[in-house]
Order: structure tokens, then sequence, then C-alpha cells
């Protein structure tokens, strides 16, 4: 869900974006887009922070 290398803070974002590493692909389950946090928070629900 995240390449980002280095230390700091990291987070999902709530958006459609494309699939792929350093490039744009077609995602594994279908379609051309994913959305890492509505999926997480589908599963698992959401928490307040």
């Amino acid at each position: 869900m995240t390449f980002l290398s280095g230390c700091g803070e990291k987070s999902f974002t709530d958006a459609e974006v494309p699939c792929g590493e350093s490039e744009a692909r077609a995602c594994n389950c279908g379609g051309n887009t994913q959305n890492s946090y509505a999926y997480l928070a589908d599963l698992l629900g959401e928490t307040c922070q």
C-alpha cells in the first residue's frame, strides 16, 4: 500500500489512485484505481484521532 521509504509519518489518503508501484497498471483485482483508506475503513472501521 506504500513504497515510501525513509523515516517520518506516513498515512493513507482517502482518494482513488492508480494501481502500480512506479507507473500505473491494471489492479490485480480488476479496475485501474484503488482506495486503500476506504478499503481498510470498510474492513476495520474508522477510528477517531
